[in-house]
């Protein structure tokens, strides 16, 4: 019962900050816009963002190294697996070490959690950034636990790296959908808030 309360109250006051940041950004102007989508819509669009540039990654992998392409279905699985499960919570780290830089209040504002339901671990910014600001927050994980490891394999013939890789750019496939989203933003005067219920964001424009 006292978990239960906890995260009850955890989520209210999640709630009255996101009404703060609105009424704030309104008084200054901006207009708000719903970014966010449902989690079904996140699984689906796999389909249009991971998938296909670990395709892409595949094929360049292939290309480089003709002759051990292959090791990539014999290294050590369990090894592989091990890595991504720790680098789950990392991905989480990285968007709150990509989000804090411009932060006023830094860690104060970033929050982790966990959600029983997914079994999965979570990071939201309680302030509302720039859109430069939170594209470099949203993107880190999949750049630095993905892009970079695969770029690596493929240059090095590491297939255990490569295949670490392309799955953790597989997990980002959510925050890949809320770039995509959010592009169209791109040089206008906005101010992004990461929704900490919802999978996406709310856009504050002018």
């Amino acid at each position: 019962m006292e978990k239960d309360q906890t995260q009850s109250k955890n989520m209210q006051d999640r709630m009255e900050n996101i009404a703060r940041v609105q009424e704030q950004l309104e008084a200054e102007g901006y207009q708000m816009k719903d970014e966010t989508f449902p989690a079904l819509t996140a699984n689906l669009m796999i389909f249009a963002t991971g998938v296909p540039i670990s395709i892409l990654l595949g094929a360049v992998y292939l290309l480089v190294q003709r002759k051990n392409a292959l090791n990539v279905f014999t290294c050590n699985w369990k090894l592989v697996l091990l890595a991504l499960l720790i680098s789950v919570p990392v991905h989480e780290f990285l968007h709150g070490l990509g989000f804090v830089r411009t932060c006023r209040e830094k860690w104060k504002s970033i929050g982790f959690g966990f959600q029983l339901k997914s079994l999965m671990p979570y990071c939201f910014c309680k302030e509302a950034l720039s859109i430069g600001a939170y594209l470099f927050g949203a993107l880190l994980p999949c750049t630095v636990l993905g892009l970079i490891p695969s770029v690596i394999a493929i240059a090095a013939n590491l297939p255990a790296v490569f295949l670490f890789g392309i799955l953790n750019i597989l997990i980002a496939s959510g925050d890949l959908t809320i770039v995509l989203r959010l592009l169209r933003y791109i040089g206008k005067d906005v101010r992004i808030f990461d929704h900490p219920v919802k999978c996406g964001s709310i856009v504050f424009l002018k």
